[in-house]
């Protein structure tokens, strides 16, 4: 018997919005439960009790594990004279050995805050969210693609033939 435990992993860019709060920018793929999209929003509160320009944290509860990169902005025209964007891998539902696999690589993100730094940097001076969208859209689904196929090897490791990224 072939007994997997499926997990679905997202891939997600959100920033705070002064009007708005917690706005998500780009999902992969876009359908993210509205519960768990609400609790991930939440997020952003640990970015502002950061004190640096760039803060790496896990995020685990019963529902999901997110493996997290915030990253605040100058950007002059907004409230506090800066910007905070949350990158994060999510992955549902919540296994301890998918917290393990996913603590261990924090390249994949660090890389994908390089790539598109450039593009967030235009985004605070000309706040155009639709330009950011399509930037980063072909970026973040090519990672996301990576990342399913080295948490599946990774878990293949761990636990052979227990867990299987979709």
């Amino acid at each position: 018997m072939d007994l997997k435990f499926r997990c679905k992993l997202f891939l997600v860019l959100s920033y705070f919005d002064e009007v708005f709060g917690s706005q998500v920018i780009q999902a992969e793929p876009s359908e993210l439960n509205p519960k768990i999209l609400h609790m991930m929003m939440g997020l952003m509160d640990i970015v502002s009790l950061g004190h640096r320009n760039s803060n790496m944290f896990i995020y685990a509860d019963r529902e999901f594990v997110s493996q997290n990169v915030a990253r605040i902005l100058i950007n002059p025209d907004a409230r506090g004279s800066s910007t905070e964007f949350l990158i994060s891998l999510i992955v549902v539902p919540s296994y301890s050995h998918v917290l393990s696999a996913i603590a261990m690589d924090w390249n994949s993100l660090l890389r994908l805050e390089e790539e598109i730094l450039p593009e967030l940097e235009l985004f605070c001076q000309d706040g155009n969210l639709e330009c950011l969208r399509e930037a980063v859209k072909e970026r973040m689904k090519m990672l996301r693609t990576h990342v399913v196929e080295t948490l599946n090897f990774e878990l293949d490791i761990l636990s052979p033939e227990s867990y299987i990224i979709e």
